[in-house]
């Protein structure tokens, strides 16, 4: 066997060799191909549905099959969460004329690899690509059937051409050991009689109810959500497009005048806040930066005014460090913002862990911020910019003393319990802006009816407006004093005596004389 320049004849077997064409390949784990589920057979029995819902995960099931399974085990099939009957979505597919499932907008039929989504809202399926091109790129947030209002968030993925492990139905665990339970007595006591008939309908009916119902909750949730957070709006200087969108395409409904675009805006308040906190050992004076931090300042005001802190225990306590709280549970591990869910860090160079008494708040980690706060003994030029300093003790010192020296066990919690009896709050710029506003819109309004030309005798209406105004009286010369009858007719008469005489023409001159017609 001949050898060339760059050819490698070793007489033993390499690791590569070994690992894939040898002995060694044949200890690698035999995996089962990826197999998707079809889109139009549950999850739960792999049979084709006939009255579908799904999850907020794009999880397709059997309404007859997914509600006894709820009933028994209370979790999800496929991930194994927590599950209600809540949290089903009734789906609508819509089928052409050849009973197959289609897009109901650009009648393109569904197969295993078109990407289907639903609206949460409705339940309507459409093809990804209608609702790209027709809600996402031009900005129209309507649902394309029914015109009901969504959001990006609405939008939920029932198929995609990704190879997602927990949708290989080859996949053994879980699902296998469901399946064979569904042979079994206890899967007949849990379909709960629901095999066909009457009974059936019934129970389906019941349930599709109960999930309507859950539904029309959370949009009064939403309505209510949107109603206690709306903000002033701001005309900008970009129209809303409608005109040109209708202009051109048909899709859209015929508009001829372009209006501006209103944009909601947050405007942070320029003045400080102002609370008093009543605890068990005193009372502590706060003064907040909401012209700095205006989330976590809002945010701690709110709660303020909702009682949220009534009751609520000082949980960590640290001697020369800082002592925490804010957390109902009192475990450390709780505690809600107004909004729901943890907001970003609110970083200021200006605002440092420096001094006793400073406010800031307490998180997790970076954006994480929650109810929890916490107030310092001494400098900790270690947490800046790590959390959000959005307060100041400016009275009450002494109480933080008291507070310092409460014994503690080994876990830091204080060993005698302090505590938020009640929070008082004195200046919350918050509700003050709003009422500023409303006089200045006041005043402007009032400016422009006082700056509106008022309509006088003219040839278009001569019996409307007032007749010529007294000299003096405004307008032009209001400032000029009006003169006499008397003054006048002397002026008259000054003027005619004094009528100035032009110059006589000199005879003998030069015969030609280039000058202006001004003799004439």
């Amino acid at each position: 066997m001949g050898k060339k320049q760059h050819s490698k004849d070793r007489m033993f077997i390499t690791r590569t060799e070994w690992a894939t064409e040898w002995g060694g390949a044949k200890s690698k784990e035999l995996r089962t191909p990826f197999k998707r589920l079809p889109f139009y057979c549950c999850a739960l029995t792999f049979t084709p549905f006939e009255s579908p819902v799904c999850t907020a995960d794009g999880s397709i099931f059997e309404i007859m099959h997914i509600i006894p399974y709820i009933k028994k085990f209370g979790k999800h099939p496929v991930t194994g969460a927590p599950l209600k009957q809540g949290d089903l979505i009734p789906l609508n597919f819509h089928k052409n004329s050849e009973e197959e499932f289609h897009c109901p907008v650009l009648n393109k039929v569904f197969t295993e690899f078109t990407h289907i989504v639903a609206i949460k809202t409705t339940g309507n399926v459409f093809c990804y690509e209608a609702v790209k091109e027709l809600n996402i790129k031009t900005k129209n947030w309507k649902e394309l059937l029914t015109d009901e209002p969504f959001t990006r968030e609405d939008l939920i993925t029932l198929q995609k051409m990704t190879s997602d492990p927990a949708y290989n139905i080859n996949v053994s665990g879980d699902i296998k050991q469901m399946l064979d339970e569904l042979g079994t007595e206890k899967g007949r006591e849990a379909a709960l009689h629901g095999g066909g008939g009457s009974k059936a309908r019934n129970e389906r009916a019941a349930a599709l109810a109960a999930i309507l119902a859950a539904r029309s909750r959370i949009k009064e949730d939403r309505k209510s959500k949107s109603k206690d957070e709306d903000r002033p709006s701001v005309k900008s200087r970009y129209t809303t497009g409608a005109a040109s969108r209708s202009f051109t395409s048909t899709a859209f409904t015929p508009v001829t005048e372009n209006e501006y675009e209103y944009v909601k805006v947050e405007r942070n308040p320029k003045k400080k806040g102002y609370v008093q906190l009543h605890t068990t050992h005193g009372d502590l004076n706060i003064e907040l930066h909401c012209d700095i931090t205006p989330r976590a300042c809002e945010n701690f005001l709110t709660l303020c005014e909702k009682n949220y802190y009534n009751g609520v225990i000082f949980h960590r306590n640290i001697r020369n460090f800082m002592i925490q709280g804010g957390d109902p549970t009192g475990t450390g591990k709780g505690g809600e913002s107004i909004w729901g869910q943890p907001f970003n860090d609110e970083l200021n160079s200006k605002l440092v862990h420096s001094g006793r008494g400073v406010v800031s708040m307490a998180n997790s980690g970076p954006h994480t911020n929650g109810s929890q706060f916490f107030i310092l003994y001494k400098s900790a030029n270690h947490l800046n910019f790590k959390h959000t300093v959005f307060g100041t003790v400016v009275g009450g010192l002494t109480t933080l003393a008291t507070m310092e020296k409460v014994p503690v066990d080994d876990d830091d919690r204080p060993l005698e319990e302090i505590k938020i009896t009640g929070v008082t709050v004195f200046v919350n710029p918050y509700t003050e802006p709003d009422e500023e506003e409303e006089e200045k819109a006041k005043a402007e309004e009032a400016a422009l009816d006082a700056d509106k030309d008022k309509v006088g005798s003219w040839y278009s209406n001569p019996g409307t407006g007032a007749t010529d105004s007294e000299a003096g009286s405004g307008g032009v010369g209001k400032y000029l004093k009006p003169r006499s009858a008397g003054t006048e007719s002397a002026a008259t008469s000054a003027d005619l005596t004094t009528v100035s005489v032009g110059k006589k023409r000199k005879v003998g001159g030069p015969a030609v004389e280039f000058k202006d017609f001004s003799g004439w």
